[in-house]
């Protein structure tokens, strides 16, 4: 399960093997992806634009865009003038600080 945190290449290429021969079946790997997925990650799929994604390499792409970082170092500056805006999720505010 991916949850927003970790390596989310080495994610998908266990998801990819876990789906052992049905892997080149690229609609078979979209209907399943979500079932690998939990929390901020779970949350991000569910709120994907209807007709966005047309095929597995642009779930991949999507999913890298969101969930990849650079690693870098928080200030405690950065992190103190962090405010949790009105509305905004608590998952989505926390996943701001994952690294």
């Amino acid at each position: 399960m991916y949850d927003g945190s970790g390596d989310l290449a080495e994610h998908i290429s266990h998801f990819e093997i876990a789906s052992g021969d049905t892997a080149h079946d690229e609609s078979l790997l979209l209907k399943h992806f979500s079932a690998s997925l939990s929390g901020v990650a779970f949350t991000w799929y569910t709120r994907l634009a209807p007709n966005s994604i047309n095929s597995w390499a642009d779930m991949v792409d999507a999913f890298h865009r969101r969930f990849y970082s650079v690693a870098r170092k928080v200030t405690y500056m950065e992190l103190a003038a962090t405010k949790h805006m009105r509305g905004e999720p608590f998952e989505t505010y926390l996943a701001r600080w994952r690294i």
